[in-house]
């Protein structure tokens, strides 16, 4: 399973619940429950009911970007396009007004199968580098890939880079894992 943010949550909870896995990658999601993630989140609600996605990206992609990507959305962002409310209905209002709502509170430990920690350091939103070490030391099979000039949201930022550490990742876990029973179908 591949989780960016609060989907590395969800897998985890996932996986807590019973879905079997091989391994787990973890982009940008760990992290500690606490006043800062409540207020950002509530911040992020807020800004998206009074002027969408345009207006959270305006205001939070500086501290969430590399500064190559930044530059790049600078043209898209800051245009002149007025700011409008999301629609209560689509996708992306409903996981950010819930994402105020989410336990962060997760028992990290219990994971049992090899986990990747990719992070990006030019996250000045959600990274907190104690808590990212601190949440490592609970499980028993990590390791984390850190990238230095990228931020929260590797996959636009770097995705040749992620690409190659999840199929690195993947070929290791064919290796460690027990092999697939053969199959029948020709």
């Amino acid at each position: 399973l591949v989780g960016l943010s609060i989907g590395g949550l969800f897998a985890a909870r996932a996986m807590e619940a019973g879905l079997a896995c091989d391994g787990l990658v973890l982009i940008n999601t760990l992290r500690k429950p606490g006043l800062a993630l409540d207020w950002t989140n509530e911040a992020v609600f807020r800004a998206s009911q009074l002027g969408g996605s345009q207006l959270v990206m305006d205001l939070f992609l500086p501290m969430l970007l590399g500064p190559e990507t930044l530059s790049k959305m600078r043209e898209k962002c800051l245009g002149d396009a007025a700011y409008s409310p999301l629609e209560a209905t689509s996708g992306i209002y409903r996981l950010i007004e819930r994402s105020r709502d989410v336990d962060w509170d997760f028992s990290w430990g219990t994971i049992d199968c090899p986990v990747l920690v990719v992070t990006g350091l030019r996250d000045r939103v959600f990274l907190d580098r104690n808590a990212v070490e601190e949440i490592k030391a609970e499980m028993a099979n990590v390791e984390e890939i850190v990238l230095a000039d990228a931020g929260h949201l590797i996959p636009l930022e770097q995705p040749e880079i992620l690409a190659g550490a999840l199929q690195s990742f993947g070929e290791r876990l064919e290796t460690t894992s027990p092999a697939a029973p053969a199959s029948d179908a020709g």
